[in-house]
């Protein structure tokens, strides 16, 4: 008897524990490489699942995450984003369903789906003001600005997302009819109870689009010849577009191009890449295009002389001026080294030949005859 107590106390602990779990169903369009990693994770971890899955990556920080939330964003957080061209397939769609009671029901409809569980889900006001922000931050990517919202509970925040809000009470049959064209993620939040306590932030902190466009506008700031280069601060995680989980090295190619090259080309993007950015050395421009509109399109390269400070002994310091040509700017000037050295040798070289001419001819002069007159023998008697 007290073992049969003891079965049905574990088992209604199992099934309290299991009611108080959110399940989430994706499905990806695209074939997407999946690693093995823990199948339940915290409010913070979905919150950044559901922002790559999304799309909304820029506005969310990777900062102070452990090996395991790593591993689960890699496992359900979609396909990883292209490093060189092609932005893929973005289209997504976000079902979010409310006061979700029989489980066992979604879970048959998405048998074949991959799934996970959040565990301690938050209260449906941290759920809804969730999903605000995300809807804001979906609005904010959109290219014409578009908005559009239906009593349905749908909302098209941009051109490739669809947010879906609806309550397991109010819906019918939830299993997808045929198989999806695009991408899916299906969330089903429990009934959440009155008294549950309400902690501060429970998906953590992230962006939104009036904090963060401010940030990101980029200042200029004038050149100047005799400034000291400063080393650029290492790139904040959140301003990456897609967050990828492993770092890459820098893509800046500044290394001297091979083989000929040419020397226009017909944008801005072709003249940046086949000459690596001017070898580090310049800017791609077309001068004459922004004169006369008329002239056809021509980028090159335009380069810009290197000041490279030396310190020297007490207050003394130097300054050393490289300049730069060619095509890609991969030639290192050294005409005025060269024309240096050619005046200096040929100056030495005439001076050496005068002093020589000058010696021959006072060689070659004849003695006057006062000096003959002095040595001549004694005269006869």
């Amino acid at each position: 008897m007290k073992l049969s107590w003891g079965l049905a106390f574990s088992s209604l602990y199992c099934a309290a524990s299991a009611a108080q779990e959110a399940h989430v169903y994706i499905y990806d369009a695209t074939a997407a490489t999946t690693t093995q990693a823990p199948s339940s994770v915290n409010p913070v971890t979905a919150r950044l699942i559901l922002a790559r899955r999304l799309g909304l990556s820029k506005f969310h920080s990777l900062e102070h995450l452990n090996k395991d939330s790593i591993q689960q964003l890699n496992a359900f957080g979609g396909k990883q984003p292209k490093l060189f061209g092609g932005e893929g397939r973005k289209d997504h769609e976000l079902l979010w369903i409310n006061d979700v009671e029989d489980f066992e029901a979604y879970a048959y409809c998405y048998k074949d789906w991959t799934s996970f569980t959040i565990r301690d889900p938050p209260t449906a006001s941290d759920n809804t003001q969730l999903l605000d922000d995300m809807t804001k931050q979906a609005r904010s990517l959109s290219r014409n600005k578009m908005f559009t919202e239906t009593h349905s509970g749908v909302t098209v925040p941009n051109e490739w997302l669809t947010i879906s809000r609806q309550d397991a009470k109010g819906m019918g049959n939830a299993c997808p009819a045929k198989q999806p064209t695009s991408s899916i993620t299906v969330v089903l939040m429990p009934l959440s109870s009155k008294d549950a306590k309400r902690s501060p932030r429970p998906y953590g902190i992230y962006d939104s689009p009036s904090t963060l466009q401010p940030r990101r506008e980029p200042k200029e700031a004038p050149l100047s010849l005799t400034s000291k280069p400063t080393t650029s601060p290492s790139p904040n995680v959140s301003d990456l577009e897609d967050f990828p989980v492993i770092t890459q090295a820098e893509g800046n190619n500044t290394k001297a191009p091979l083989g000929i090259l040419k020397r226009c080309y017909a944008s801005k993007d072709a003249c940046l890449t086949e000459t690596n950015s001017c070898s580090g050395h310049g800017t791609c421009k077309s001068p004459h295009r922004e004169n006369d509109k008329s002239i056809p399109v021509c980028y090159a390269c335009q380069c810009v002389p290197e000041v490279k400070h030396r310190d020297g002994k007490g207050m003394e310091t130097s300054s050393k001026t490289i300049y730069w040509g060619g095509p890609a700017c991969q030639k290192k000037d050294v005409s005025v080294p060269f024309w240096l050295l050619t005046g200096t040798t040929v100056l030495l070289v005439f001076l050496i030949a005068s002093g020589i001419g000058l010696l021959y001819s006072m060689g070659s002069e004849e003695l006057p005859s006062v000096i003959g007159a002095g040595v001549s023998g004694p005269a006869r008697k």
